[in-house]
């Protein structure tokens, strides 16, 4: 009778430990088309990410399906981790300090010595990530809301594009 039990308590944690639920998907590509397998990827600390000797920051990758209460509800379903490789031109392997890089605020906003990263939720912005102009040995967080430095505040929970289509705060 023992010898059956550790056969099924093996049993069930090979079946834990192999569930597609426990493996994490990484994207390269906005339309989910570039899927690399997670023994590739190494998570080196919060958000920051390491793939063929480059570093990556990674956002929640969410997909839009139908579910819920009707048929004709949408639903956003997190798929993976979407991995950033550029902050506009530059890449984000020379533009992060990964020894000072930490979370301000979480989930949304990153620091390191030299800059302020935001990765804003919402307004059909979901693999957006961006460096702010604030000053990162000044950065204050404000009622879990706004965050300051010397010069100016940020509210960086809401972005969108004007007519131009330059980033701009809400």
């Amino acid at each position: 009778m023992q010898i059956l039990k550790a056969i099924l308590s093996i049993y069930f944690v090979f079946l834990v430990s192999c569930s597609p639920k426990n493996k994490k998907e990484y994207y390269l590509s906005r339309n989910g088309s570039i899927a690399i397998p997670d023994k590739e990827v190494t998570h080196l600390k919060l958000n920051i990410y390491k793939y063929k000797d480059t570093l990556y920051l990674g956002s929640d990758y969410f997909q839009k399906r139908a579910g819920g209460e009707s048929e004709y509800t949408m639903i956003n379903e997190k798929i993976g981790v979407y991995l950033h490789k550029y902050a506009g031109a530059q890449s984000v392997h020379s533009l992060i300090d990964e020894a000072s890089y930490k979370e301000i605020i979480k989930d949304l906003l990153y620091s390191d010595k030299r800059n302020v990263y935001v990765f804003p939720k919402g307004n059909g912005c979901y693999l957006c990530f961006w460096t702010l102009d604030l000053n990162p040995k000044e950065i204050q967080v404000l009622e879990d809301t706004y965050v300051k430095d010397s010069r100016k505040s940020i509210l960086p929970y809401r972005w969108e594009r004007n007519r131009n289509g330059e980033r701009c705060k809400v």
